[in-house]
């Protein structure tokens, strides 16, 4: 199972990093985030 803090961390870096380079938009595919979608695995 995907780590949930270490996802979260490194989206918050690519955040911090995006803003720094000028960036106005930031996206993230919707699958990229774990424990998506609900009730894959053992999240219910």
């Amino acid at each position: 199972m995907p780590n949930l803090k270490s996802s979260t961390d490194q989206g918050i870096k690519y955040m911090h990093e995006a803003n720094e380079n000028g960036a106005n938009w930031i996206l993230f595919p919707e699958l990229w985030f774990p424990r998506f979608p609900k009730g894959s695995g053992n999240n219910n």
